[in-house]
């Protein structure tokens, strides 16, 4: 029996298969995009916090990143061990609940603290629910649909951040950024609760081996080790956390830079941001991650080397972005870069999920998503606004364009990286593979 199937005791009809998936698919995009919204629309209200609570650059780049990164670093990887040992469902449903409801208490945070902790709190929410949805999806996709699976997960976030710009800009400036928290964190809640009632219930451990039998789960410590052992996997790793790096640096400073500028209305950036940075990387991961997916039935290598030659594309038009003089340019560019540097995601989680056996799906996506936050969400923005104030005394508003040049370059370096990692996938995809794989 095929590793990526259900066990036969659990095994549906063709079409009920295919209608499970289906559902499994469209709750999870829906989830996806509530979690991206909730976590984008920061980047939309920053503006007005910032006068509100008269704070720095950087003190919006620790808001923006490490107090985002704290709870999600202590618990992505114990909340990934739940999902493979207990339960998926479990794991998306609670874990969209709490960023949801914590989404809404950030805008009746009474000053900076309350605000930062609401925010660890959204943390704590998101840092569950990707890592199991992707781990869910592996349980029921075939290898062959897998990455466009992923890649329409991953353009619900795109959707989310269409959202979250459109809407925010609108709220913030018609109903003031504290009810535009309220309003976008509580729907949230009604997809939590949808997503326990129609998800799989069947457990995580339920997977099959490549025996037909219930296979032994592995302790933590096999699990890491066997991470630990996969080369592939550490050098992505380190490719996927340069590349966020550069990419939250980006997102999350998107707006301040068109608002100093260009000196456009909060509504005017939110559509702007629509279209360049969400609208832009939704298409790029649905051409890019279909265009992988294709050209790897020639050679699974080509899984990473779309992704690499993508992103060294990226940043030569990262600098024309944000240092050419011309908002026309700047948008055109921008969109090239948001076409390129966020079609990645699709693929690489799909390549995440060929490198592990089913038992170790969620812990494998959860140390992505660990690092991809540490370096991108934690210190992408904060490195970013650190940049922005030192050269601030020399270029004034301009010094965040600079700032956003510099990281830009960084996804140059991730290609590389990427194609590095391509060096051994094929070796460790068949170890994954293995039927004589033995984790104690």
């Amino acid at each position: 029996m095929n590793r990526f199937e259900l066990p036969s005791s659990v095994n549906l009809q063709a079409s009920d298969a295919v209608r499970q998936r289906r559902r499994i698919l469209v709750i999870l995009i829906l989830a996806t995009a509530f979690s991206d919204l909730d976590r984008q629309i920061l980047g939309m209200l920053l503006e007005p916090i910032r006068v509100e609570f008269q704070l720095s650059d950087t003190e919006l780049g620790l808001l923006s990143g490490l107090a985002f990164t704290t709870l999600y670093a202590a618990l992505a990887v114990p909340l990934a061990v739940l999902a493979d040992r207990i339960s998926r469902r479990g794991v998306i449903s609670l874990s969209l609940a709490t960023f949801s409801g914590m989404t809404a208490l950030c805008g009746m945070a009474p000053g900076f603290i309350y605000l930062l902790l609401f925010r660890m709190g959204v943390a704590a929410g998101e840092a569950g629910m990707l890592p199991a949805s992707q781990a869910l999806i592996a349980d029921h996709f075939p290898k062959n649909q897998l990455t466009s699976a992923m890649s329409k997960l991953y353009i619900s976030g795109s959707v989310g951040g269409i959202i979250a710009f459109m809407l925010g800009g609108f709220l913030s400036g018609a109903i003031g950024w504290r009810l535009t928290y309220i309003v976008i964190g509580i729907p949230g809640i009604l997809v939590a609760i949808a997503s326990y009632l129609f998800l799989p219930k069947a457990k995580a451990y339920m997977l099959a081996s490549a025996t037909g039998e219930t296979p032994t789960r592995p302790r933590f410590r096999a699990t890491l080790d066997f991470l630990w052992s996969q080369r592939a996997y550490r050098r992505l790793l380190l490719a996927n956390g340069v590349w966020s790096f550069a990419g939250a640096g980006v997102a999350l400073w998107a707006a301040p830079f068109i608002s100093r500028t260009y000196q456009l209305s909060p509504a005017q950036i939110g559509l702007v941001l629509a279209v360049v940075i969400s609208l832009a990387g939704a298409i790029g991961l649905f051409v890019v991650g279909h265009l992988a997916e294709k050209m790897s039935h020639k050679d699974p290598r080509w899984m990473l080397w779309t992704v690499a030659i993508a992103l060294l594309l990226a940043t030569p038009l990262g600098w024309v972005t944000f240092l050419n003089e011309s908002g026309a340019i700047a948008m055109a560019t921008g969109c090239a870069v948001a076409f390129l540097a966020v079609s990645s995601q699709g693929a690489i989680a799909s390549v995440v999920q060929f490198l592990v056996p089913p038992s170790m799906r969620s812990v494998a996506a959860a140390v992505k998503h660990l690092l991809v936050t540490a370096l991108g969400a934690g210190l992408g923005p904060l490195i970013v606004g650190v940049i922005s104030d030192h050269l601030a005394a020399r270029f004034g508003n301009e010094a965040i364009r600079y700032s956003l040049a510099a990281a830009s370059t960084f996804w140059a370096l991730s290609g590389l990286l990427f194609i590095y990692a391509s060096r051994t996938f094929v070796e460790d995809v068949r170890r994954a593979e293995a039927p004589d794989l033995e984790l104690k």
